[in-house]
């Protein structure tokens, strides 16, 4: 797989599209150095993706702006559901931002 099929993919069928078969793939550590790759795996997998995988303990996760988007995608998801915790919303974060007042102001509580 290329950057370029994996981004072609998630323009095409959004969230759900994502395959945790690509983990074990040859090229997978490769690509996901790329963030716009990391972005397009966020939408595909509805974020969860930095749930479970390579992804979870993944530098990405120290990336504000990959995180924010990480967050946006699963509460738009979630954010509706009658047992969604915005707590749940730190396991995107990696424990170095956890002091960040913009996440802070974003998820709606602490740590």
């Amino acid at each position: 797989m290329t950057k370029e099929e994996l981004i072609k993919i998630s323009q095409e069928e959004g969230g759900g599209s994502y395959e945790y078969e690509w983990e074990d793939e040859d090229w997978f550590e490769e690509l996901t150095k790329d963030r716009e790759v990391v972005e397009a795996m966020l939408i595909m997998s509805d974020a969860e993706c930095f749930l479970e995988g390579p992804l979870k303990h993944s530098v990405w996760k120290k990336d504000k702006e990959v995180v924010m988007q990480a967050i946006s995608i699963h509460r738009s998801i979630w954010g509706n559901h009658q047992n969604f915790d915005p707590a749940e919303l730190w396991d995107f974060v990696d424990a170095s931002l956890h002091n960040d007042a913009e996440l802070k102001t974003e998820i709606g509580v602490d740590v």
